[in-house]
């Protein structure tokens, strides 16, 4: 009985702290501008899940890359140092 009343307190206490960190998708993509998705304005590409994801997220309107080369700024991305 004990077991399963610290089971029990375990499985709802896990609940509660997953509940409160927020939910992150990060999309990377080669060679697309914003105005490239439906979100942001394309009418002749459809981007239904990308739409969505903007829908129902956060959406941005503007960013900023550490180049306007591709691998670099991955790699600006992934390591956090600049180009420069």
């Amino acid at each position: 009985m004990r077991a399963a009343a610290l089971l029990m307190s375990t499985t709802f206490a896990i609940g509660a702290v997953a509940a409160d960190r927020p939910n992150l998708i990060f999309v990377l993509s080669d060679d697309i501008a914003q105005g490239d998705v439906g979100a942001y304005g394309q009418e002749l590409i459809q981007t239904p899940n990308l739409d969505r994801l903007c829908r129902e997220g956060a959406r941005y309107l503007s960013a900023y890359t550490g180049t306007s080369v591709c691998a670099p700024a991955r790699s600006s991305f992934f390591t956090g140092l600049h180009m420069g």
